[in-house]
């Protein structure tokens, strides 16, 4: 029996979009629309997209952080927790209410300069989380701080330098060690490899693998980086203005992309064997402000048909484990593809 982690359904946020100056009038810009998503337990689930098509938002949502940044969303749906055998909506809870679970639920930044406290030292900012969610006294936290440290890959010897006194990839790893800190359950990683190079981002990914399986941790990493998401993902769910239009084992969509949208994400990744070179689809226009009917992709699709602009895809099973919202791509071949010019 497969056990989830957490059960997203039916998940919508709308953002106000001020209108003119003199205008009362305020219109709602739909960042992510009727949204279902599953992470089961001991998984690592990639979320992947292009920037702006929501995938801040879901984590932001989750995690509760939209008020802090944008206190005007509207957020509709559930998103049902297992906190230790106890079923959770996260949604439905009050911010006192959900204080009490916030140590279950941990998110890595993306920015590891932004998103730590420069007057803390890199001892306080670990030492925070066990100091409001831990018993321990201030020896132990002391004790528990280098530990942590001292497995992300630091010395505990630099618990008394500041932000500033490390590179980037040692700040996310001050960033990774405080995460740990109060024993999440969940941990949600929004793209904390992105702003790092090449070298120290293949680093990090390592230790958050070593780390999920160390910790029994489910994780969702979320990225715009699809090379990233299939080294480090166990399923893959690709996104596109505010919907998941495929999802599967990451083994799966590398190898047989159903949508395609999908389709033309990989066809983008640089290859390095020649011989695996692979033609490159290229996606015109511009992503449509709002598609009010039929599938959002549908004005950018290369493939598309009369039935894309009237009726909405649904997420569905084409092959076994492998789903997609899209009206004609069953096994992986849309039907009579019209091409736009």
């Amino acid at each position: 029996m497969i056990e989830y982690i957490l059960n997203i359904e039916n998940l919508s946020v709308k953002y106000t979009a001020h209108n003119r100056l003199f205008s009362s009038a305020n219109k709602y810009i739909n960042a992510v629309e009727s949204l279902d998503l599953s992470i089961i337990k001991g998984e690592t689930l990639g979320l992947v997209g292009e920037s702006g098509c929501g995938k801040t938002t879901i984590v932001k949502a989750v995690a509760k952080l939209l008020r802090s940044s944008a206190p005007e969303a509207v957020v509709t749906g559930k998103a049902i927790f297992d906190a230790d055998g106890q079923k959770i909506d996260l949604l439905s809870l009050s911010e006192k209410q959900f204080r009490k679970h916030r140590e279950l639920i941990q998110v890595i930044f993306q920015d590891p300069y932004s998103s730590l406290n420069p007057r803390f030292t890199a001892g306080q900012i670990i030492e925070e989380p066990l100091y409001y969610f831990t018993k321990l006294n201030k020896a132990e936290r002391k004790k528990e701080v280098g530990r942590l440290m001292e497995i992300t890959g630091l010395k505990a010897d630099f618990a008394s330098r500041y932000p500033y006194e490390f590179s980037a990839g040692q700040r996310q790893r001050i960033g990774i060690a405080r995460a740990l800190a109060p024993k999440p359950k969940l941990i949600i990683a929004d793209e904390p490899v992105s702003s790092l190079d090449v070298s120290v981002q293949a680093q990090i990914l390592n230790l958050l693998e070593e780390l999920k399986s160390d910790f029994g941790l489910s994780m969702i990493f979320v990225s715009h980086d699809l090379s990233v998401i299939e080294h480090i993902s166990d399923r893959t769910a690709v996104m596109y203005l505010g919907r998941i239009v495929e999802t599967g084992s990451s083994a799966n969509i590398y190898k047989n992309p159903l949508h395609p949208y999908t389709k033309a994400l990989l066809s983008a990744v640089p290859v390095i064997n020649r011989k695996k070179k692979k033609e490159k689809i290229v996606l015109e226009g511009e992503n449509p402000s709002a598609v009010k009917t039929g599938c959002a992709f549908y004005p950018r699709c290369p493939v598309s048909q009369p039935l894309c602009e009237s009726s909405i895809p649904q997420l569905e099973e084409k092959l076994k484990g492998h789903s997609a919202a899209c009206h004609f791509c069953a096994g992986g071949a849309p039907a009579t593809p019209v091409i736009h010019k």
